[in-house]
């Protein structure tokens, strides 16, 4: 029996051993998020999120830049009431480059690569945020199009009310997967927390920003609604397209840039045939701060490679160890 033990503890050594021979390239490098997640070793295994619908609602998305190409599969400018959803002030695009951007070998990589990406414009500058109602037709029209995956990083402080709230409800219980960001408000004073709306719904995800050693960012809003926490500090992605070649900007912070984080993943998640996304998220999160659940980090940062790879059983565990045993008694007769 210890000798089963030791053998099988030989065989997870190994086994972690294999899976950290995977080298990313400068691409995912630049997109540390993406590579911190594990979101690169799943691309590794061919799983990128292909045939997986995910509906932005946001400001739109830079329709002419090169990591987009053949990506947009639809979408609708609500400010406007029109087919044209490009994006004037970035920020649509800058979220849609951390779920979807090509793996080519240039710029940056998104979480899901393969992905089909749905451009819901709500508002078009940062002095224009639209209102709530257009964001309840960019939901309504998600359903429509059979989206999979909402990611929405924008939010109220307030509850916005009934109308939203059940909009809300009724994308999830069309079997949509919603992530939402928290809100750059910091440490909250009150136990009740400081979640915006749509975050703080119990049909949305609501995802806080860490840095590149797993720390909570100081501006990452906290309580009770919180799920999981992402990459979104110092974060690079796609910007609106220029004259002089596609761009990209850096240092990108803030919980917008979390959220599209962990839509990515669901996305991983659905084309691995996974069923309960929002479940498996929050069970393979690496558990930060205090052990557990806890208001500055939820449920923990999320693993890509984890949630997409399954854990061995007990059981695959104990046969392999009997199988090595095995084999190194055959080796000794």
């Amino acid at each position: 029996l210890w000798v089963g033990v030791a053998t099988l503890s030989n065989i997870v050594l190994c086994g972690a051993a294999r899976a950290d021979m995977f080298v990313p390239d400068q691409e995912l490098l630049d997109s540390w998020g993406v590579n911190l997640i594990g979101a690169g070793r799943v691309h590794n295994m061919g799983i990128t999120g292909a045939g997986v619908k995910i509906g932005i609602i946001d400001s739109g998305i830079d329709t002419s830049h090169p990591e987009f190409v053949g990506r947009i599969a639809g979408g609708y400018n609500f400010v406007n009431n029109s087919d044209n959803f490009f994006d004037s002030f970035g920020h649509g695009t800058q979220v849609a480059g951390i779920i979807g951007a090509a793996d080519d070998g240039i710029g940056v990589v998104g979480v899901a690569p393969g992905a089909s990406l749905y451009a819901y414009k709500v508002y078009d500058t940062s002095t224009n945020v639209g209102t709530f109602d257009l964001v309840i037709r960019a939901l309504e029209q998600a359903v429509i199009d059979g989206v999979q995956v909402i990611n929405i990083s924008l939010g109220s402080p307030g509850n916005p009310g009934l109308a939203l709230a059940q909009a809300f409800s009724e994308a999830m219980q069309a079997g949509i997967t919603i992530v939402a960001s928290a809100g750059n408000d910091g440490l909250a004073a009150d136990p009740d927390g400081n979640i915006r709306f749509p975050a703080a719904y119990d049909s949305a995800i609501a995802v806080g920003a860490t840095d590149m050693v797993d720390v909570r960012s100081g501006l990452s809003s906290t309580g009770p609604e919180l799920e999981l926490v992402a990459p979104g500090e110092g974060i690079r992605s796609t910007d609106t397209f220029s004259s002089i070649g596609p761009d990209y900007i850096d240092g990108l912070t803030g919980t917008s840039f979390s959220a599209p984080h962990v839509a990515g993943v669901a996305a991983l998640l659905i084309e691995a045939g996974y069923s309960d996304v929002r479940g498996r998220l929050i069970t393979t999160a690496l558990d930060l701060g205090a052990p557990g659940f806890d208001q500055l980090y939820g449920f923990g940062r999320v693993d890509a490679y984890a949630a997409v790879v399954p854990a061995p059983s007990a059981l695959v565990l104990a046969l392999l160890g009997l199988a090595m045993v095995k084999r190194q008694l055959r080796r000794e007769n």
